[in-house]
């Protein structure tokens, strides 16, 4: 019996998680959990996280992107992580890999995402966001069998409030001590 895609499982396959900050960190948990191998993509690459194999630079992505049965994007949208993704990046992934983006719609270049899918360069894509929101009606997106959409939400749980209320509240007590808060964006690197 055959089948159109071909079933497989998680465990023994390798993602290439590009971005690892909190987000990235904790899909790299839940990867290593369900027995995948697990390398990532960083500023600062000198920097490990538990259950990521090895750590690369973003200069090193062509080299790393070979590996990847799964390419997962998290990282937040900068002058750096712009466009990040494109023909190169997308032809040095294997056929059958698939690229996950969770992070911002604009690190990947959709129109040549589109033609990687469309001519078999990579397997899939599941995507949470997009160059442009909402997707435009006519992005041949919508249309291809290779591709899961969702609708901005990939963060989404029934304690999103909770947490994000707790953090605000340890920050306002952080503040009002005097003390150094959490989770502060710095306005040079974006993020």
């Amino acid at each position: 019996m055959t089948q159109d895609p071909p079933l497989f499982e998680l465990a023994g396959k390798t993602m290439v998680l590009i971005g690892v900050g909190a987000i990235g960190a904790r899909t790299a948990e839940v990867a290593r959990a369900l027995g995948m191998r697990v390398l990532g993509v960083r500023r600062h690459p000198q920097l490990t996280v538990p259950g990521i194999e090895a750590m690369y630079g973003p200069g090193q992505l062509l080299d790393v992107l070979p590996e990847a049965d799964f390419c997962v994007i998290t990282v937040p949208l900068t002058p750096e992580t712009k466009g990040m993704i494109g023909e190169p990046e997308l032809r040095a992934m294997k056929s059958t890999s698939y690229i996950v983006n969770i992070g911002r719609g604009a690190t990947i270049q959709e129109t040549v995402l589109v033609r990687a899918l469309q001519e078999g360069w990579i397997a899939g894509a599941g995507l949470d966001v997009f160059e442009t929101e909402p997707l435009p009606p006519d992005s041949p997106l919508w249309d291809m069998d290779n591709v899961i959409m969702t609708a901005h939400y990939a963060g989404l749980t029934p304690h999103y409030e909770e947490r994000a209320m707790a953090i605000f509240v340890d920050n306002l007590k952080r503040y009002r001590n005097r003390e150094p808060l959490r989770n502060v964006v710095d306005k040079k690197l974006a993020y």
